[in-house]
Order: C-alpha cells, then sequence, then structure tokens
C-alpha cells in the first residue's frame, strides 16, 4: 500500500485532538456527517464541520456526495500517512513534533483507557489483549529493519482495511501500537554506565514480559 509523506503544513494542522478523533471515527466508520461525528467525538455539530473542513483542505478527507435530505456525509482517504521526526529544516521538525505529540497523547491515553476494561473481555480475547516488552542490543539500523519486519507481518491484513468482505467471522477492530525507545528505567545510572552491562558493575538482565491477565 503506498504511503503519504507530510509536509509541514498538514502536519500542523492535523496536530489538533478533535482533527485526530475524527479522522480515527472516520477510518471505523464508512461515512459520517458533522452530527454523527459530533456524538463520536463530543463536540458541537458545527466544531466537527469546521475541523472536517480543514481535514479536508490538507487532503485527509472527502465529502462523499450526498445522502437522503440535507445529509452531508464525509469519508477518510485511506492512504496511510507517514510522519518522521527527522526533517530538512527547523520549521518542518517543529510541525512534527507538535503532531507526534499530539498522537502520542491520544495513544497514550486510549492504552490506559483500553486495557483497564479489557478485564471484561470474554477469555478468547483476554488472552491476546495486553502489553509486552523487550529489550535488545541493536544498532539503529538493526532496530529500523525489526520495525520494517514487523510492519511486513501486519500489512498481511491491509486488505481488510478497505474490504470489508475480506474480515473474517468474529472479527473486532484491533490496535497494535509499536513504540521504540532508549531504555532509561527509574533511578538509571549516568551516561558512562550501561545497566545491562556486567562490566559496568550491575548485573544484566534481558526481560520479556506479557500481560494476559
Amino acid at each position: 500500500m503506498s504511503s503519504r509523506q507530510l509536509g509541514s503544513a498538514a502536519m500542523r494542522a492535523l496536530a489538533h485532538p478533535t482533527r485526530i478523533a475524527l479522522l480515527e471515527a472516520l477510518h471505523i466508520h464508512d461515512t459520517l456527517t458533522a452530527t454523527e461525528a459530533s456524538e463520536i467525538v463530543r463536540v458541537t455539530p458545527t466544531n466537527c464541520a469546521f475541523h472536517l473542513r480543514t481535514l479536508a483542505r490538507f487532503g485527509f478527507v472527502e465529502q462523499a456526495g450526498t445522502g437522503p435530505g440535507r445529509r452531508r456525509p464525509w469519508r477518510a482517504l485511506s492512504m496511510p500517512l507517514v510522519i518522521s521526526d527527522v526533517q530538512e529544516n527547523e520549521q518542518d521538525t517543529m510541525a512534527a513534533r507538535a503532531l507526534s505529540d499530539v498522537l502520542i497523547q491520544q495513544w497514550i491515553g486510549r492504552i490506559q483507557r483500553m486495557q483497564a476494561a479489557r478485564h471484561g473481555q470474554a477469555p478468547d480475547w483476554l488472552e491476546v489483549l495486553g502489553g509486552s516488552q523487550a529489550l535488545v542490543y541493536a544498532t539503529a539500523d538493526e532496530i529500523r529493519a525489526m520495525v520494517q519486519d514487523i510492519r511486513a507481518v501486519l500489512s498481511r491484513y491491509d486488505d481488510r482495511l478497505n474490504d470489508p468482505a475480506r474480515r473474517p467471522t468474529g472479527h473486532r477492530v484491533t490496535e497494535l501500537l509499536l513504540f521504540t525507545q532508549l531504555y532509561e528505567p527509574a533511578g538509571y545510572p549516568p551516561p558512562d554506565r550501561d545497566p545491562l552491562d556486567p562490566s559496568t558493575g550491575t548485573t544484566a538482565t534481558t526481560t520479556q514480559h506479557k500481560s494476559t491477565h
């Protein structure tokens, strides 16, 4: 599936919690009017209409024709978005950082909400919902290759995003979030000491945890 690299103007336009919420809602619902969307994202229909027009101006959504009466539905454009923290100038770097901050806040808020609620799920779903952690010693190139491998696995299911007929019986919309970050736990020692390197006088440990409560 092809992707779209965002410019600074588009990143600044998208860096708004309501616009992110609208785009996410339109990826679940085929079409939504401003009034229907307002009930999901909990802002007024007038505000929804404004944000939808802004998203449309930057090519994130489009009007999906007309419905019965005065119904004016919107739909999301399905092309995946590529947002890189590495930009060519300071303006683009600041725009990318602003959008990244909004996205991470949205994701973390949803993680907290959905993980707290997962205990009410049926056992077969409860077994696969949760979190995992792994520590690796790797170069930047190796981490990049790992992420690409994971995305390649997920891409096997891309055809289900836009074709409901390909979705199996019993499916549910499930979110998989991938974060990569340097490991600095509480009480992390100075930069000249690696807590996972026995030569620094600390115990080397590598852990992997899967929460399937």
